[in-house]
């Protein structure tokens, strides 16, 4: 299965969404094998390589291992013993299980996912059995390609070796597990009886591997790196830091850019296309929100509808997520996001939205398109419980307004300890800093916050405090223009107003610091 989302790259890490770690079994503290290659210089077509960007490929498997990877599906019966029959057999046949997943498939059955190693074959690979010209001919003729690379000749050689294994194994396992393979008996299941069982071999991290080993384009060389995940970030050494800053056009005044994520779970493999840091401010998020009520066809088209009106100003749409939030007969509620890409000199923002706008005003939508910030704000509470809680859930909902991504603030709870080094390191990552206080004891010792604030500012980060307007604190800090006042008895509509104040009001100071002339919200 496929799944899409957008993630930042910065000069060291790159930032991914945690729900796309999740399917392939990826938490914090897991190693990671990555792969880096830039855009190829033998393609003839210049427009084509223009429109490639420079990738990354991730997965959990070990680089030494990808040419002799493979998939397998086995639909059992729900039976004690069944993992262990066919475990047991796989073992026996040299078949090393990297990646799996079992889990109930309707009511009749289990389905085993597996992502497996042909290790005998890889074990013959790494003592050189596979190089010898008697290997060679014993797999297949290959006398008449003299041409071909060293490289070029065992990749041949072990796709043919696996190939043949694969079918082997089909027997092998249907013979041995035939008492917990699951047991078709209607004429339907008959017909799908060869499906109890599917192997494929890999296609994906096999081609990567052995362009690496070819290595045709040495001006633009692949780097395979081994890495970890901290965080949900996936975190870079300085050498490919370094190789990534220069390629993408990453520096101080634009330290980060886009990445679009595809999680392919079938392939065990995450792959991310860099946007240049140059062409970040074409990018655009659209937002629509719409209630349908009435007839049958209003609910019919939307999408196509949109598309169509984007596609007549020549802009690309580069991702789409449609989300239905309430349906009942002829009323439909949901969301719909557009991640595209625009030429300012050919349509605004603002024109782009009045569009979409018209076009969808009889579907009772609402339009928003906005730059996408790639921010991520360090956020420092001292509170009430009740006020912490509203305070936080006020703060996601506002910054959806703004096109903020879902994990972009990070929460910490108010502690003296805290103004230590794990608030700088921290901070390091961040682009900008919120400080609430309202509503705490009296009694409280407050001095930290002023050495948080200069923490941040010591590192260039803008600084917006939230603080009550009637509550005094000791604080080195006077006020200024950087702090919004909150007074305990304003309605919540007053407070948001207030709070998205403060949230604009950094954005605007963030913008400033890197020098992104975006347009403003």
């Amino acid at each position: 299965m496929h799944r899409g989302e957008v993630a930042y790259v910065h000069t060291n890490y790159v930032r991914v969404p945690k729900h796309l770690l999740h399917p392939l079994n990826l938490v914090d503290s897991s190693r990671l094998t990555g792969l880096y290659y830039p855009t190829p210089r033998y393609y003839k077509d210049k427009e084509f390589v223009e429109n490639i960007t420079h990738d990354f490929i991730f997965s959990p498997i070990p680089f030494d291992l990808w040419p002799f990877l493979g998939r397998m599906t086995i639909r059992a019966k729900e039976d004690i013993g069944t993992l262990a029959s066919i475990a047991n057999v796989l073992e026996e046949e040299g078949i090393n299980i990297l990646i799996s997943d079992a889990h109930k498939a309707g009511h009749r059955y289990m389905v085993w996912s597996l992502i497996v190693e042909f290790n005998e074959i890889s074990t013959s690979y790494y003592r050189k059995k596979l190089y010898s010209r008697e290997a060679c001919n014993k797999t297949g003729d290959f006398k008449k390609e003299a041409n071909m690379s060293k490289y070029e000749r065992l990749e041949k050689i072990i796709n043919k070796v696996i190939s043949k294994k694969i079918k082997e194994l089909k027997i092998i396992i249907t013979e041995k597990c035939k008492e917990v393979l699951f047991d078709f008996n209607s004429e339907k299941d008959r017909q799908d009886k060869k499906k109890r069982i599917t192997i494929v071999k890999a296609k994906t991290l096999p081609y990567h591997y052995w362009e690496v080993k070819k290595d045709r384009d040495k001006h633009n060389e692949r780097i395979p790196f081994d890495t970890k995940i901290k965080n949900n970030k996936i975190l870079f050494d300085s050498e490919l830091s370094n190789k990534i800053k220069k390629k993408v056009g990453l520096c101080k005044e634009s330290p980060v850019t886009l990445g679009f994520v595809n999680v392919h779970t079938n392939a065990s493999r995450l792959r991310i296309s860099i946007v240049r840091a140059s062409d970040l401010p074409s990018y655009k998020k659209i937002i629509i929100n719409y209630k349908i009520k009435g007839k049958e066809d209003n609910c019919k088209g939307l999408i196509a509808k949109i598309a169509k009106g984007i596609s007549s100003e020549n802009i690309n749409i580069q991702n789409v997520t449609n989300k239905i939030l309430g349906y009942k007969k002829y009323n439909e509620e949901g969301m719909i996001e557009m991640i595209v890409k625009l030429d300012e000199n050919l349509i605004s923002t603002d024109s782009l939205e009045k569009k979409l706008q018209f076009l969808l005003k009889k579907n009772n939508s609402k339009v928003s398109v906005f730059p996408i910030n790639n921010y991520k704000i360090f956020v420092s509470i001292v509170s009430s419980f009740f006020f912490r809680k509203q305070f936080i859930n006020m703060l996601k909902k506002i910054g959806e307004k703004y096109a903020l991504p879902k994990d972009c603030f990070v929460f910490v709870q108010e502690n003296i300890s805290e103004t230590t080094n794990k608030v700088i390191s921290e901070l390091k990552d961040c682009d900008g800093m919120i400080q609430f206080f309202i509503n705490f004891s009296n009694k409280a010792d407050l001095r930290w916050l002023d050495s948080e604030y200069f923490s941040a500012r010591s590192l260039d980060i803008p600084v917006i405090r939230i603080q009550d307007e009637l509550q005094e604190i000791e604080s080195v800090i006077a006020r200024d223009n950087h702090s919004v006042y909150i007074n305990l008895n304003d309605s919540k509509k007053e407070m948001q107003k207030k709070i998205n104040h403060a949230l604009g009001r950094l954005i605007e100071l963030m913008r400033e610091k890197t020098k992104t002339h975006f347009q403003g919200i």
